[in-house]
Order: C-alpha cells, then structure tokens, then sequence
C-alpha cells in the first residue's frame, strides 16, 4: 500500500501564541529558585503582576499604594492595577531596601533585555529549556486568572491591555485546560454503584 499522507499538501506551521507555563513547570521553577532569591523575585514579579520583562523592570515601591501594585506599561502606555498576592508580598519583604524591586549587581535598573536574558538562564537552570520563556510566564498568570472565572474585562484591567483580542488567548487557554480536567474527571470518576 502506498502512504496516502504522501498525496497531501503539506500543513504549514503556525504557534498561536507562545508557551504558556503549565503548573509543573511553574512547580520546577520554584523548586529550584528558593523563596528569598532574585531569581524567584522575578519570577514572583512576572506571575502574579501578568507583566512583562519591560514593565517589571520599571516596577518598584513607588507603584505600591494600600496593597495595591499600579503602573503603566512601557510598550503601550496601558494602565494596569494589581492587587499584590500573599506569595509576591513575601518575595517583596524579603527584598527591601531599594526603591525598584529588581536591580543589576551594579545596581542599576535592569534593560528589558537584560531582565528577559537574566530571567531565561534561571528557566534553563531550572531544566525548564527552550519552550519556557519569560512572556509564557506572564501568559501563565493570566491564565491561571481566566481559569478562576476572570473576566475580559478583568484581564484586561490587570494586564494593562488597550484590546479584548488581546486576553483572548489566554481565557481560549484556560477554557481548553478547564475542558480537558472535566474530561478526565468524567472518564476516571468513581461511579457510586
């Protein structure tokens, strides 16, 4: 028999989107980088704010109101307003001392490149590899969001986002995370008869 595949056109390869951290990885990470390193700081910073490497960058004690982490993102201009979660409070509180969260050993303020190659070794120390990036951590916190039943409008709030198509991949995420744990737990359900 001949390989029917043979007779069709090849697909093209497009990523929607890029990797969004599952909870193993995000469980590796920490695993490694304890609660108290600036490895884990970033982090922190990157998940619970749903910022990026630029935004985080700039971030800093002056950005703290009441709880309340507030700012601008620095490729947009977008506004975004965050209340700070218990486990980034605790990285926090071990770092004080400094008016930016994040500064070079020199200390200066970290170049989004800086930070973004900064964070990426930690990932690769962390055996994380290629497919675990910094911008898939910030897609794993507004994930993790969406999954929790965050709205659009929510996401967009908290990302700093001037678009609804924007949050769109990440609640389109959740929804297919929430889907296949519904599958499952219909499949492996202990039946009570």
């Amino acid at each position: 028999f001949e390989d029917a595949s043979k007779a069709l056109e090849p697909r093209e390869y497009t990523e929607e989107h890029t990797h969004i951290w599952t909870d193993a990885e995000r469980t590796a990470f920490e695993e490694r980088w304890p609660s108290g390193s600036k490895q884990r700081l970033v982090y922190a910073l990157m998940f619970y704010t749903c910022q990026s490497c630029a935004d985080v960058g700039y971030m800093g004690r002056q950005n703290v109101h009441g709880g309340i982490l507030e700012g601008s993102r620095v490729k947009t201009g977008g506004r975004y307003t965050v209340r700070i979660a218990e486990p980034l409070r605790a990285e926090l509180d071990q770092h004080k001392g400094q008016l930016l969260f994040l500064l070079t050993q020199d200390g200066k303020q970290y170049s989004e490149r800086g930070l973004w190659n900064y964070l990426k070794k930690a990932i690769i120390s962390a055996g994380l590899g290629d497919i675990c990036t910094p911008h898939g951590l910030r897609g794993a916190g507004l994930t993790k969001r969406a999954e929790s039943g965050a709205t659009e409008k929510e996401l967009m709030n908290l990302g700093g986002f001037e678009n609804s198509s924007e949050v769109k991949i990440y609640i389109r995420e959740a929804n297919r995370r929430k889907l296949a744990d519904m599958t499952h737990n219909r499949l492996y359900a202990v039946n009570p008869d």
